[in-house]
């Protein structure tokens, strides 16, 4: 089907190109066509055509017989498909950016007369896979997206074989023991997993490996990766392959994959079974168990942070390797072909054969969108299939196709971007801070080059009306980019204002009140990302508000009232006038935790809530991990009670308060930490964060968390 697909897209591209449509020939039917494609294993191709003997899967050849006959063949019918977008990209102008309105070149012409010569090519990665995009014909870029294109299987596979409906009833044992009790799967997938030391649960997973490559022979391998959480099995038998004083479960793990391997291996020679090197549990080489040659790690090591070292110890343990990152779109552009080209090298240099990335183009809550963020995707799925590729002159290719006249600018404009990539501390760290929308990124003063690249563009474009409608949706999606980036200065150029009298209060409220009325300005205009200040340079502004009670004392109150009569500056006055009265309602149930009762409602196991015995609040650890969260009544402020946080990674109490958008809530909390004896210095005190949820259990990732520092073994309540 693929190589019809390849046929109907030449079809369709010259038609929209050239007017005319020339037509498509099947079942060795004859032709008087001056010019003749052969798409696919037509009876030419097979006899004039021999492809290069151990050319990848993916890879093709374009061949001229002669003036009259052009050959596009690939070694699978998909890589037919991507030898006709080669065609198509290299001969024709075409370019496949972002789906939908603009987003495709197709250059009118009359004619096309071009000279095509002998080209074979192969990726340099055999499975390419971006997640996230499902409304981009993913082919046109050579990225694997339909099951049919589809190489290996790598991601978390646990819950989907090991079904609690199926063997929860008559065989608990095949599921984790967790504190004492075999842990029954939940909704969320992320407080169990599978008891792998079981031999059932081993046979379990060999047999349903080997009925997937029956049904997807072309897809070969089979993964046997964790649950995406904790909740590892803590029996005898899986404790008892664990190294003593080796964080992480590695060689208990890899003992499993081993295992599954060598039940396929006979029956399905050249099949892998594949795991993700993923978190705290199975990230490490192990130590003492060696990988069968027919398994596959996904190093997801980019993701967590790169750090070269260890994929260079992956490289050395494991048979084959993959890797996986996090590029997610996010609001502002993010453009690095320099350096992903040379990580992307580095990879193959160390035994990297496939690559995923999880992409997420157009995910609301990081503000991603094609016109700022299609130049990126469009790039990096070219250097997937040839990192040595020049990546200026790719750069300069793309402008030249997608912006026409208006290309020189465009390339300053993307010049400019990749060196605010390159002022990060890490510049190979493409996963930093995935859910953050990284602002910091830039600066005013890109913005300014940025904005001034597409006004140049935009007047060189005049009379190419396809390019200057796509520099016009790029401009209107920077313009709120820009506007957002300038108020985020505001926190600094706060910090640097002095506070030291009355006058110097209404410097610094006079400067707040023009960064608010900007804001305010661009949210009548539709061009504010969040519909006011960004929330980091509200946090900030609070700050140095309280420092302005603090320095009137007395005088505050009177103050307070009178800035809040400006309407840009009441939602700043209104929270200090509340705090210095003393009139601002608690919204905490139960906030010394006084009463005590254990309430039913406040559980949910699928979110891992249990109930905490203070009505109104309930608990949350996070699954799989130590310590606890109780009422204590050995430790307290103003009563008798307090929260306890012991022997804890991450964890907290959770109350409900409703809240609508453009509330602002004040929190208080008095705090206090002792020296946890097994902890790293780092660790020590760790801080407290408040963090919001919505309505139905799951961290809200609108609002950022306000997060403080808390010294270590304080003996004072702080």
């Amino acid at each position: 089907p693929e190589e019809r697909e390849a046929a109907q897209l030449i079809a369709d591209s010259f038609k929209a190109m050239c007017g005319t449509a020339p037509p498509i020939v099947t079942g060795g039917q004859k032709t008087d066509a001056s010019l003749a494609i052969h798409v696919g294993r037509t009876p030419l191709a097979l006899a004039q055509v021999i492809l290069p003997e151990g050319l990848d899967a993916d890879g093709f050849v374009i061949e001229p017989v002669d003036a009259q006959r052009l050959v596009l063949l690939g070694a699978r019918s998909v890589s037919t498909y991507y030898a006709a977008t080669e065609l198509l990209e290299r001969y024709a102008g075409i370019l496949w950016v972002w789906p939908g309105e603009g987003g495709t070149v197709l250059p009118k012409r009359k004619n096309l007369t071009v000279t095509v010569r002998r080209q074979v090519s192969e990726p340099a990665f055999r499975a390419r896979k971006f997640s996230g995009i499902s409304d981009a014909k993913m082919k046109y870029y050579r990225i694997h997206q339909r099951p049919r294109e589809i190489r290996s299987r790598f991601h978390h596979n646990i819950h989907p074989v090991l079904k609690a409906k199926t063997y929860w009833d008559k065989h608990p044992e095949y599921f984790s023991l967790v504190g004492g009790t075999r842990r029954k799967p939940t909704p969320n997938r992320s407080n169990w997993q599978a008891c792998t030391s079981t031999p059932e649960v081993v046979t379990i997973f060999a047999e349903e490996a080997k009925k997937r490559f029956r049904a997807t022979p072309w897809i070969t391998s089979f993964s046997v990766s964790q649950n995406d959480g904790r909740g590892f099995c803590e029996c005898p038998n899986c404790r008892a392959l664990d190294l003593p004083s080796v964080p992480g479960i590695s060689d208990r793990y890899y003992t499993f994959v081993n295992a599954v391997a060598d039940q396929i291996r006979d029956e399905f020679p050249g099949y892998r079974i594949t795991c993700l090197a993923y978190s705290e549990a199975t990230r490490d080489v192990p130590k003492q168990v060696v990988l069968r040659p027919n398994t596959m790690i996904y190093a997801v090591i980019p993701t967590l942070r790169d750090v070269h070292q260890d994929i260079r110890g992956w490289s050395k343990a494991a048979p084959a390797l993959g890797a996986y990152f996090w590029l997610h779109g996010k609001a502002v552009p993010k453009f690095y072909p320099r350096r992903f080209a040379e990580y992307l090298r580095f990879m193959r240099k160390n035994h990297v054969r496939e690559v995923y990335a999880e992409v997420y183009q157009k995910s609301p809550k990081r503000l991603a969108s094609w016109e700022l963020d299609g130049p990126r995707v469009w790039i990096t799925a070219k250097l997937l299939w040839n990192p040595d590729a020049d990546t200026g002159a790719l750069t300069e290719r793309f402008c030249a196709g997608f912006y026409g006249p208006g290309a020189e600018p465009m390339v300053r404009y993307y010049q400019r971007c990749e060196k605010a990539w390159d002022r990060r501390e890490d510049v190979f760290d493409f996963g930093a801070k995935w859910r953050d929308l990284e602002f910091e990124a830039y600066t005013s003063a890109d913005m300014d080059v940025l904005e001034a690249c597409l006004a140049e563009a935009l007047a060189l474009t005049q009379r190419a009306p396809e390019a200057h409608a796509r520099l016009l949706r790029q401009r209107d999606a920077l313009a709120k980019v820009a506007g957002h980036v300038r108020l985020m200065g505001l926190p600094d150029s706060l910090a640097k204002l002095p506070l030291g009298n009355e006058d110097d209060a209404r410097q610094l409220v006079k400067a707040l009140g023009e960064a608010c009325r900007r804001s305010d300005e661009l949210a009548t205009q539709g061009m504010s990302l969040v519909g006011g200040l960004p929330p980091v340079a509200e946090q900030a502004a609070d700050l140095r508000c309280a420092e302005i009670s603090q320095l009137l004392g007395g005088k505050a109150i009177e103050f307070w009232q009178e800035i809040g009569n400006a309407p840009e500056l009441r939602r700043f006055a209104d929270p200090q006038l509340h705090a210095l009265r003393g009139s601002a309602p608690n919204l905490l149930p139960n906030p010394g935790f006084e009463t005590r009762a254990k309430t039913a409602d406040t559980t949910a196991e699928a979110l891992n809530w249990d109930s905490l015995d203070a009505p109104g609040w309930s608990k949350w650890v996070r699954p799989g991990t130590p310590g606890g969260v109780a009422v204590d009544r050995t430790v307290a402020r103003g009563g008798k009670h307090s929260l306890v946080l012991s022997g804890v990674e991450a964890a907290c109490g959770i109350f409900s308060c409703p809240a609508k958008p453009g509330e602002r809530f004040r929190v208080v909390c008095w705090a206090k930490t002792t020296v946890a004896p097994v902890a790293g210095k780092a660790r020590l005190g760790g801080k407290l964060t408040a963090k919001w949820q919505t309505a139905d259990g799951k961290w809200f990732e609108g609002p950022p968390a306000a997060i403080l520092g808390l010294a270590a073994g304080t003996s004072e309540w702080a």
